[in-house]
């Protein structure tokens, strides 16, 4: 039984002596922040809303992110391709556009925001499928913000 207990604590002295090698060097992550235009308290300008509740909308300002990131609510994050961006912003006025992509359909977004107060009003448009198009109007806040990448 010693020599049981022995040969036991001989392997276990050897895996902890092994074990405390040099510390692996670990490669710098390349996190950086990115400038978003966040957009808040939506609310459709009739009440009724057929294309889905907006908590928040996160739309990255850099040409380099090709997506956004739509939250029905506040538990819940999804990611959307991003094309046609252009933000025409002035010194009063924040002015951005861009084509937000799904499977079914796409969404035409014209933002125009107040720079003053960061209130304003978001135009969603889209085809229904019949070709008609459906244009509808929303309220929204909107705050410039830096987040991790």
């Amino acid at each position: 039984m010693k020599k049981i207990i022995k040969f036991f604590s001989l392997i276990m002295l050897s895996i902890f002596m092994n074990s405390c090698g040099e510390e692996a060097k670990w490669e710098t992550p390349e996190i950086a922040l990115t400038p978003i235009y966040e957009i808040t308290e939506i609310a459709h300008v009739n009440g009724t809303n057929s294309i889905g509740g907006f908590f928040k909308i996160e739309v990255y300002r850099v040409a380099d992110k090709t997506f956004l990131i739509e939250f029905p609510n506040s538990q819940k994050a999804n990611k959307y391709q991003k094309t046609n961006y252009q933000d025409t912003s002035t010194d009063t006025e924040y002015k951005v556009s861009f084509t937000k992509k799904t499977e079914a359909r796409d969404y035409n977004f014209d933002i125009e925001i107040d720079k003053a107060n960061n209130t304003g009003t978001i135009e969603v448009s889209y085809d229904d499928g019949t070709g008609t198009i459906v244009v509808e109007n929303y309220t929204a806040n909107m705050d410039v913000k830096d987040v991790y990448n």
